[in-house]
């Protein structure tokens, strides 16, 4: 539900993976000590995964900077 809510005020795709990002990572944090071991692997997934998008998008970024 979040993600929609994120989906109706983000403009730019970049600040949505991000904002996933941030939320992702705090569930972790929050649900640490009542979940699964198994759990914890799928969701560190998900984490790797965002971080990756996260560091193309920081790239991009950087080069559209250096550009100028």
């Amino acid at each position: 539900m979040w993600i929609s809510i994120c989906l109706i005020f983000v403009r730019e795709l970049e600040v949505l993976f991000v904002l996933v990002l941030l939320c992702i990572l705090v569930l972790r944090v929050l649900t640490d000590v009542f979940t699964s071991r198994s759990l914890k692997d799928r969701v560190d997934f998900f984490i790797y995964t965002f971080l990756l998008i996260f560091g193309f998008i920081v790239v991009r970024r950087v080069f559209l900077i250096l550009s100028l």
